[in-house]
């Protein structure tokens, strides 16, 4: 029976540690070669707006260990609005009753059956924020407290949540342009984490001294910037950091010189 989910059952239903877990056994999968996943297509044409196209996108992808494939698919009205001195991307709720159209269509391996049809809006933003969820997971220090995002929409709670998930965070620092988005979304995040989350006016005080940093904004332009990074005191890599580091070292395999083929050797 094919399961006919909301974004509400979705949002019941998935827990942040269970999407970083099921997406690290993803991302081995492709890694391994046997998940197969396709390039993001986007297809846009005018619409009757003078400010704004239409983009249907798709993606679909096959985990044969989960024993699913899946095609996600967007019907989307596209701007690209400029606010102060940055372009962002913006999508407009175009369709009856104020709505985004963005669908998962989930099938099974085995029989070809269509398992389930949800939209993508809950599973799409657990998604991304169980990716960034599991680079920090992966690549941040152990000890890592501190967290810097540049962001307050609906991407950014699920970096929260994921960073939370794999870390333990005991201070957030948020910069967005809109004061008042801040300034609201700083609340509800502390409230859901159970960790501070500060509003901050520019997005240097949220990235000095942060020890993982996180960009959540449909900005099309530069956001993050080389020289807000501090030098990195190796002396407080943590142990765990250094054993991953010394283990990798010791699987590498050496390096075969390269030689330089004889052009006559070729032709024989």
């Amino acid at each position: 029976m094919t399961l006919i989910l909301s974004n509400n059952d979705v949002e019941k239903l998935m827990t942040m540690r269970e999407c970083i877990a099921v997406m690290e056994e993803a991302y081995a999968e492709l890694a391994e070669g046997r998940g197969v996943s396709r390039n993001r297509s986007d297809c846009f044409t005018p619409t009757a707006r003078a400010d704004a196209l239409y983009s249907l996108k798709s993606m679909d992808g096959v985990a044969p260990k989960l024993g699913v494939g899946a095609v996600r698919i967007n019907s989307d009205i596209v701007t690209w609005p400029k606010r102060g001195n940055t372009m962002r991307r913006e999508k407009i709720a175009a369709a009856p009753n104020g709505r985004y159209v963005g669908l998962v269509l989930l099938f099974s391996v085995e029989n070809g059956e269509p398992l389930a049809i949800l939209p993508d809006g809950v599973m799409q933003r657990m998604r991304v924020g169980a990716a960034n969820g599991i680079a920090i997971k992966r690549l941040a220090r152990t000890n890592a407290k501190c967290v810097g995002i540049l962001g307050s929409g609906w991407q950014a709670g699920a970096q929260l949540m994921a960073a939370c998930a794999v870390r333990d965070i005991a201070t957030i620092r948020c910069f967005s342009p809109n004061s008042e988005n801040r300034e609201s979304f700083s609340a509800a995040m502390s409230k859901l984490l159970g960790v501070e989350v500060i509003p901050v006016a520019l997005p240097e005080d949220a990235v000095n001294g942060a020890d993982i940093v996180m960009c959540a904004t449909n900005s099309i332009d530069h956001v993050f910037f080389e020289r807000w990074i501090e030098p990195w005191d190796a002396s407080e890599l943590d142990q765990t950091a250094r054993d991953r580091g010394q283990g990798r070292q010791a699987r590498r395999p050496r390096r075969r010189s390269l030689q330089r083929a004889d052009p006559a050797a070729r032709r024989r």
